[in-house]
């Protein structure tokens, strides 16, 4: 018989605790703070939240990386016309 699987946050604990090297670059890659990650598995963090759980979880265990922000990034916006331009 199979065991049961691990509460979602005993997974992710357990998997960063196995990556501990890991986590400037877990950081980066899934878009969780090193200090968010540093204070969950030092049991800092009361109420981690499910959907970060889930995405670090997702990151870990699974190797899917985060979509890219929606947010442009301030290169990516556009100049504004100079006034008068074109009159």
């Amino acid at each position: 018989m199979p065991n049961p699987p691990l509460p979602l946050d005993i997974e992710v604990k357990t998997a960063l605790e196995a990556r501990r090297g890991d986590w400037k670059q877990i950081a980066e890659e899934s878009g969780i703070s090193y200090s968010w990650i540093s204070q969950f598995v030092r049991e800092k963090i009361p109420n981690p939240g499910f959907a970060t759980l889930r995405d670090l979880r997702a990151y870990l265990i699974d190797g899917i990386k985060p979509a890219p922000t929606a947010h442009p990034s301030p290169t990516d916006t556009p100049e504004p016309a100079e006034a008068g331009a074109g009159s």
